[in-house]
């Protein structure tokens, strides 16, 4: 059972700061930890191409959507999706950019699951414009 409540956001529905922010913290290139057991048992199942999707570069992947945690309204994983060879993979990283599932298909992303208003979506899209806000304080000198 999980330590706390999430709820999933989609890129063309959720808050702009929300993925905004997981886009900056998520640039560039990096090796994506394979230890998680789920991952592990699904990639084989699935025939994944492990080597091939532990390397993420989010300029070769497409952001589809957010899961935050619903009391600090901060990402816990992000779903990308990419295509290799001749399928479409989706991945889902989790905290410490760890692969937590890998699937192929043709999909939406959308499902009844997704928050596309209300109170918990106006506290995400406050909480993360805020906190890019503080990114870029932060990174300015002096």
């Amino acid at each position: 059972m999980p330590k706390f409540q999430t709820s999933r956001f989609h890129v063309d529905f959720g808050p702009k700061s929300l993925f905004q922010r997981v886009r900056t913290k998520m640039s560039g290139v990096r090796q994506l930890r394979v230890h998680a057991e789920h991952f592990r048992r699904r990639a084989t199942e699935r025939l994944a191409p492990i080597q091939q999707l532990r390397h993420f570069d989010s300029n070769e992947s497409e952001l589809v959507i957010a899961e935050v945690r619903d009391d600090t309204c901060k990402f816990v994983s992000s779903t990308w999706r990419r295509r290799i060879g001749d399928k479409t993979w989706w991945i889902v990283i989790g905290l410490h950019n760890t692969l937590e599932t890998a699937y192929s298909g043709e999909k939406s992303g959308v499902g009844s699951g997704i928050v596309t208003e209300g109170e918990l979506f106006g506290r995400v899209a406050s909480v993360n414009a805020d906190l890019i806000r503080r990114d870029e304080a932060g990174n300015q000198p002096g």
